[in-house]
Protein backbone atom coordinates (compact mmCIF):
# COMPACT_ATOMS: atom_id res chain seq x y z
CA UNK A 1 0.00 0.00 0.00
CA UNK A 2 2.79 2.35 0.80
CA UNK A 3 4.29 1.86 -2.68
CA UNK A 4 0.89 2.35 -4.30
CA UNK A 5 0.42 5.64 -2.43
CA UNK A 6 3.88 6.76 -3.47
CA UNK A 7 3.17 5.83 -7.09
CA UNK A 8 -0.20 7.60 -7.05
CA UNK A 9 1.42 10.72 -5.60
CA UNK A 10 4.09 10.62 -8.27
CA UNK A 11 1.60 10.19 -11.10
CA UNK A 12 -0.62 12.97 -9.84
CA UNK A 13 -0.31 16.15 -11.89
CA UNK A 14 1.21 18.88 -9.89
CA UNK A 15 -1.02 21.91 -9.77
CA UNK A 16 0.54 24.80 -11.61
CA UNK A 17 0.43 27.94 -9.54
CA UNK A 18 -0.05 31.14 -11.50
CA UNK A 19 2.85 33.56 -11.50
CA UNK A 20 2.35 37.18 -10.48
CA UNK A 21 3.78 38.22 -13.86
CA UNK A 22 0.73 36.67 -15.52
CA UNK A 23 -1.35 39.43 -13.93
CA UNK A 24 1.12 42.32 -13.76
CA UNK A 25 3.85 43.26 -16.25
CA UNK A 26 7.45 43.42 -15.12
CA UNK A 27 8.29 47.03 -14.34
CA UNK A 28 11.73 48.52 -14.15
CA UNK A 29 12.34 51.24 -11.59
CA UNK A 30 12.48 54.75 -13.02
CA UNK A 31 14.35 56.05 -9.99
CA UNK A 32 17.70 57.68 -10.69
CA UNK A 33 20.82 57.54 -8.57
CA UNK A 34 22.23 60.69 -6.98
CA UNK A 35 25.05 60.61 -9.51
CA UNK A 36 22.56 60.48 -12.40
CA UNK A 37 20.48 63.30 -10.89
CA UNK A 38 23.60 65.46 -10.40
CA UNK A 39 24.69 64.80 -13.99
CA UNK A 40 21.22 65.72 -15.29
CA UNK A 41 21.13 68.91 -13.16
CA UNK A 42 24.58 69.98 -14.38
CA UNK A 43 23.63 69.35 -18.02
CA UNK A 44 20.41 71.37 -17.66
CA UNK A 45 22.26 74.21 -15.92
CA UNK A 46 24.96 74.33 -18.61
CA UNK A 47 22.30 74.28 -21.32
CA UNK A 48 20.47 77.18 -19.65
CA UNK A 49 23.68 79.19 -19.34
CA UNK A 50 24.65 78.54 -22.98
CA UNK A 51 21.24 79.53 -24.29
CA UNK A 52 20.55 82.59 -22.15
CA UNK A 53 21.60 86.20 -22.50
CA UNK A 54 23.52 88.09 -19.83
CA UNK A 55 22.33 91.47 -21.13
CA UNK A 56 19.88 91.94 -18.26
CA UNK A 57 22.66 91.68 -15.64
CA UNK A 58 24.05 95.17 -16.36
CA UNK A 59 27.58 93.82 -16.10
CA UNK A 60 30.32 93.94 -18.68
CA UNK A 61 33.83 92.70 -19.25
CA UNK A 62 36.59 95.29 -19.10
CA UNK A 63 40.36 95.09 -19.47
CA UNK A 64 42.56 96.53 -16.73
CA UNK A 65 46.27 97.03 -17.42
CA UNK A 66 47.45 95.65 -14.07
CA UNK A 67 44.89 92.89 -13.60
CA UNK A 68 43.73 91.80 -17.06
CA UNK A 69 40.08 91.05 -17.74
CA UNK A 70 37.50 91.94 -15.14
CA UNK A 71 33.81 92.43 -14.55
CA UNK A 72 32.56 96.00 -14.58
CA UNK A 73 29.19 97.39 -13.48
CA UNK A 74 27.44 99.02 -16.44
CA UNK A 75 25.18 101.10 -14.20
CA UNK A 76 25.10 102.32 -10.61
CA UNK A 77 23.74 99.71 -8.23
CA UNK A 78 21.86 100.64 -5.07
CA UNK A 79 23.15 99.64 -1.65
CA UNK A 80 21.98 96.12 -0.84
CA UNK A 81 21.00 95.35 -4.45
CA UNK A 82 22.05 91.93 -5.71
CA UNK A 83 24.85 92.17 -8.26
CA UNK A 84 26.44 88.77 -8.67
CA UNK A 85 27.09 85.71 -6.54
CA UNK A 86 30.56 84.23 -6.42
CA UNK A 87 31.17 80.82 -4.88
CA UNK A 88 34.86 80.57 -4.17
CA UNK A 89 37.62 80.99 -1.63
CA UNK A 90 38.45 84.16 0.28
CA UNK A 91 42.24 84.07 0.48
CA UNK A 92 45.16 86.23 1.57
CA UNK A 93 47.29 88.05 -1.01
CA UNK A 94 50.21 85.57 -0.93
CA UNK A 95 47.89 82.64 -1.70
CA UNK A 96 46.13 84.67 -4.41
CA UNK A 97 49.45 85.50 -6.10
CA UNK A 98 50.59 81.85 -5.92
CA UNK A 99 47.32 80.66 -7.46
CA UNK A 100 47.59 83.25 -10.24
CA UNK A 101 51.10 81.99 -10.97
CA UNK A 102 49.96 78.35 -11.05
CA UNK A 103 46.92 79.12 -13.20
CA UNK A 104 49.03 81.12 -15.68
CA UNK A 105 51.00 77.95 -16.52
CA UNK A 106 47.92 76.29 -18.02
CA UNK A 107 46.37 78.42 -20.77
CA UNK A 108 43.37 76.09 -21.07
CA UNK A 109 42.06 77.29 -17.69
CA UNK A 110 41.18 80.81 -16.76
CA UNK A 111 41.96 82.68 -13.61
CA UNK A 112 38.94 84.37 -12.12
CA UNK A 113 39.95 86.22 -8.99
CA UNK A 114 38.04 89.09 -7.50
CA UNK A 115 39.98 91.83 -5.76
CA UNK A 116 37.87 94.19 -3.72
CA UNK A 117 37.83 96.40 -0.68
CA UNK A 118 35.04 96.28 1.92
CA UNK A 119 35.00 98.28 5.16
CA UNK A 120 38.57 99.41 4.46
CA UNK A 121 39.84 95.81 4.28
CA UNK A 122 41.37 94.50 1.04
CA UNK A 123 40.17 91.08 -0.13
CA UNK A 124 41.45 88.78 -2.87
Amino acid sequence: NHNAFKKAKHCRKESVKPQVTEYFPIRRSSRKSKKELDKQYTAELEDTLRNSSDDHLDLGIAYYSLKGRGIQAMRNFSKGEFVVEYAGDLVEIDIAKEREFQYSKDHSTGCYMYYFKHNEKQYW
